[in-house]
């Protein structure tokens, strides 16, 4: 079950919801957000945190503009708290795409014979 995370912006009154999916993944990549390192760890997005901030909220006010998000990330109070759970947010439905079977009917399921590392499969 994806996490989600609301709050309300005092400037505006507005309710906001913070939460990821396949397509809030696609456009956090496409912001330019290495999803797999990010996930291994190997990333310390401090740079990334607008985006990741940006791509959540995306994915219930998808008519927000990066400026409206940086806007509202330059009035957050505890960022790093907020990042991290953002970073653990984005690793579920990252870990859901690449899951074995995802939504397949297991009558056409498609399983790829993998070569042996070394080896060519010829059939």
């Amino acid at each position: 079950m994806a996490q989600s995370i609301k709050f309300t912006d005092p400037k505006t009154d507005t309710e906001y919801t913070l939460e990821y999916d396949r397509d809030s993944v696609r456009f956090a990549e496409d912001l330019g957000i290495n999803i797999v390192e990010l996930v291994r760890g190997k990333v310390k997005p401090a740079t990334l945190w607008t985006q990741l901030f940006f791509s959540a909220l995306h994915k219930n006010q998808p008519t927000i503009t990066q400026e409206e998000s940086d806007d509202i990330w330059t009035r957050v109070t505890n960022k790093a708290d907020v990042a991290e759970a953002l970073e653990g947010m984005i690793a579920e439905p990252y870990e859901l795409m690449l899951s074995e079977g995802e939504g397949a009917d297991p009558k056409n399921a498609v399983t790829i014979k993998l070569p042996q590392k070394g080896k060519t499969v010829v059939e």
